[in-house]
């Protein structure tokens, strides 16, 4: 049989063999593999080098192109701005292609937040500066969300540069004071929020202070709030660490006043003893200010906080205890730092005051005035006449006193004096009769009438008081000795009167400690 090549071929390689020379069969399945392993190990990581270089540069160049498209969008804005042009408030966006790259730019115009912004507040009093805007320029590429696919960049808009869109929108900048803890003069005083000239002040910046503005048309008609963004008429905003209350994006068409006022910071109270506490006579609060478009307006007054000093008020008729305080009592508190020139101030009134009756303790917060001007003189009642310290009560008038330097609690028992009746009723004797007494400042005093005796035992507040009654409802008039009952109650006894006694001018020379006798009808 003829030899194949495959027979011959294993021939030749017994030959070679016995003759001990190698075999020629190439390379082994393993020795390839371990070949193919260490070339990945090799050029794998060199690939995703190579990748991850080529993808951050075309990163890096995406970035520097977003950025610069960026910049020319807040420079276009600065430069519309400073060349008169309005710009809307809001977002703008458009789309650019730079070389084969596509990018989608934002540019979004907005007032600057600037509650607590004290520099917009150092201004004097009634200063007009431009509000400040604020561009943001956002600029993305590839798939929305995706990671480092957004440049965004912002600036302002200075009050050089700004004459923006909104031209009836405008803010308020409120600077709210507090006391130096320093000596002040006794003639210091203060007629009213906003005129505390002579009380050494800086900006409150360790607490933040609550300023509430509200807007009214004091027109028969006013253009209502439009645009974007939508200007507001009522905000509250606070001082922040500054003492600056800044109200952004007010509504400042013709006819638009704006009130300042200072709620809902409890414990603070203002030199004519204004406060949250102080119902009767309410809150601080500056007068009606009209305010200017694309600008930022001052209050022409100014707000003086300071932690108060409570004062609990009790009322005590040392004279005779069997006597019924009067409710309703108004309470007097003098100091030479408030309440005018007069430093007179009535906190309450016969239908307003601190206590719901009189003999019920209630707190009064009052301002603590530096040095000299800490001391209070405390009186009931709300009439000069009820001072008893005046010099026709002489020294029998107790004077009360009480300091009120810094923020602390005092307590004082305030006395009143005993006003004793008897009433004879003409007619309707099965009505219902109510005595009244009349203070010269026009205050009504429910005094405590016994109807099956006829008789009345009160403890009033000093002073001259005009006597009244109501039966069944109705008014009723109330004489003595034939004419108009007047009683003048004094630390000594009551003078009874057909007229006003006038107390100051005329001199109560016998007042009686007995009960006084009046006709009612």
């Amino acid at each position: 049989m003829a030899a194949t090549p495959w027979s011959r071929r294993a021939r030749a390689d017994a030959r070679r063999a016995c003759a001990g020379a190698p075999l020629d069969d190439g390379f082994s399945l393993v020795e390839v593999l371990v070949a193919l392993l260490v070339l990945a190990l090799v050029v794998l990581p060199l690939t995703l080098v190579l990748i991850t270089t080529h993808s951050s540069a075309n990163t890096l160049h995406r970035r520097a192109e977003a950025a610069d498209l960026a910049t020319q969008a807040l420079e276009t804005a600065q430069y519309q701005a400073a060349a008169g042009a309005p710009l809307a408030t809001g977002a703008t966006t458009s789309t650019q292609m730079s070389g084969s790259d596509q990018f989608r730019v934002s540019l979004d115009l907005s007032i600057l937040p600037q509650s607590g912004v004290g520099t917009l507040c150092t201004a004097p009093p009634g200063a007009t500066s431009t509000e400040v805007w604020q561009a943001t320029a956002s600029v993305s590429w590839g798939s929305s969300g995706s990671s480092g696919s957004s440049v965004v960049e912002r600036a302002l808009i200075s009050p050089a540069q700004a004459d923006l869109a909104n031209v009836s929108a405008g803010e308020i900048a409120v600077p709210v004071y507090t006391t130096v803890a320093s000596s002040m003069s006794t003639t210091t005083t203060t007629s009213s929020p906003g005129s505390p000239a002579a009380l050494p002040t800086t900006l409150e910046t360790q607490t933040p202070i609550s300023v509430t503005v509200t807007g009214r048309c004091t027109l028969a008609s006013c253009a209502q709030p439009s645009g974007t963004p939508l200007p507001v008429t009522t905000e509250t905003e606070n001082t922040g660490s500054t003492g600056c209350a800044v109200f952004p994006n007010l509504w400042a068409a013709t006819g638009w006043l704006y009130t300042v006022t200072v709620s809902g910071n409890a414990g603070w109270v203002d030199p004519s003893e204004l406060s949250d506490s102080a119902t009767a006579t309410g809150v601080p609060t500056l007068a009606p200010m009209a305010i200017t478009p694309d600008s930022v307006t001052q209050p022409t007054g100014q707000i003086v906080l300071d932690q108060g000093a409570a004062v609990t008020v009790d009322f005590s008729d040392t004279v005779n205890k069997s006597a019924v305080p009067a409710p309703f009592l108004p309470v007097t508190f003098v100091s030479p730092g408030a309440c005018g020139s007069a430093g007179l101030c009535v906190l309450g009134n016969a239908t307003t005051a601190f206590a719901t009756v009189a003999s019920s303790a209630q707190t009064a917060l009052l301002f603590p005035f530096p040095s000299a001007g800490a001391n209070y003189t405390v009186y009931a009642g709300g009439t000069s006449d009820a001072d008893p310290s005046a010099a026709y009560y002489g020294t029998g008038g107790t004077v009360t006193r009480l300091t009120a330097g810094a923020a602390g609690s005092a307590t004082v028992t305030l006395p009143l004096y005993p006003l004793s009746l008897t009433a004879t009723v003409k007619s309707d004797a099965g009505s219902v009769i109510q005595l009244l007494a009349k203070d010269s400042a026009g205050n009504t005093i429910d005094l405590n009438y016994a109807g099956g005796t006829g008789a009345s035992l009160t403890s009033l507040p000093l002073g001259e008081y005009e006597i009244g009654a109501t039966v069944s409802g109705s008014n009723s008039n109330v004489t003595y000795s034939g004419g108009t009952a007047y009683m003048w109650v004094t630390p000594t006894g009551v003078c009874p009167s057909t007229s006003p006694l006038s107390p100051g001018t005329s001199v109560c020379s016998s007042p009686s400690t007995s009960q006084i006798a009046v006709t009612v009808g």
